[in-house]
C-alpha cells in the first residue's frame, strides 16, 4: 500500500474542489483519508 503524504491529500482535495462536481472521488479520497489517519 502507497503511504500518501498531506500534501498529496491536500492536493487531490483541492483537485476535486476545482473540478466541482466528483462525487466518487471525493468518496474515493475521504476513504484514503480514514485508512491514511488510521496509521
Amino acid at each position: 500500500m502507497v503511504k500518501l503524504t498531506d500534501k498529496k491529500i491536500k492536493w487531490a482535495v483541492k483537485q476535486v474542489i476545482n473540478k466541482g462536481e466528483s462525487t466518487e472521488l471525493v468518496a474515493a479520497i475521504y476513504a484514503l483519508g480514514e485508512e491514511y489517519s488510521n496509521w
